[in-house]
C-alpha cells in the first residue's frame, strides 16, 4: 500500500474505511445491549407479610445487618434474632398458608441471577422454601439465614 503524502499507514488505512468501521461499531454497541437485560434488577414487588429473620449462619450481628439491607428492599421486618442449630443453605418458611404461597412470594423477590461478565445466565438462585404452619404465630414468614447468605445479600454489611 502506498503512503499518501504524510499520512501515517494507520490513519491512511482508517481513513479508507472509516464507513465499514463505523458500521461495525454501531452493529457491536447494538449487539452488546440487546444481550443485556433492560435494568440490572428486575423490579419484584415485595410481599407485605410479617417477617421473622433468624441468624442460622453462625456469624455475630447478621441478623440485623441482613434486617437493614431488608427494610432498605421495602419488607416489613419484625423480629430478628439466632436459632441453636448452624444452617448450611437459607431457607423461608411459610408459618401461616399450607401451599406456602408467602414463602414462595419471599424467595422470589429474594432470587438472585448470576452474571457472566455482562450477560445474566438464565439460571435463578432461590433460597430454600419450606412449609411450617403455626397458628398460634405472630409472623407470618420465617427466614432463616444459612451460610450462603452472601449470595442473598451482598449489601449486608456487619457494624460492631
Amino acid at each position: 500500500m502506498a503512503n499518501k503524502g504524510n499520512c501515517a499507514p494507520l490513519i491512511c488505512l482508517i481513513d479508507q474505511n472509516y464507513p465499514i468501521i463505523l458500521v461495525l461499531i454501531i452493529t457491536l454497541f447494538f449487539a452488546v445491549s440487546a444481550c443485556r437485560p433492560s435494568s440490572a434488577k428486575a423490579e419484584v414487588e415485595v410481599p407485605k407479610v410479617k417477617l421473622e429473620v433468624l441468624n442460622g449462619a453462625g456469624v455475630h450481628r447478621l441478623g440485623r445487618a441482613v434486617e437493614r439491607e431488608l427494610l432498605a428492599r421495602g419488607f416489613d421486618v419484625y423480629r430478628v434474632g439466632d436459632v441453636d442449630s448452624s444452617y448450611e443453605q437459607t431457607m423461608v418458611v411459610d408459618l401461616r398458608d399450607p401451599q406456602g404461597m408467602n414463602a414462595q412470594a419471599i424467595a422470589a423477590a429474594l432470587a438472585v441471577r448470576r452474571k457472566l461478565f455482562w450477560f445474566y445466565q438464565p439460571e435463578v438462585k432461590l433460597p430454600l422454601v419450606r412449609v411450617a404452619v403455626d397458628s398460634g404465630s405472630f409472623y407470618e414468614v420465617r427466614l432463616i439465614l444459612g451460610r450462603d447468605y452472601r449470595q442473598f445479600f451482598p449489601q449486608a454489611m456487619i457494624l460492631y
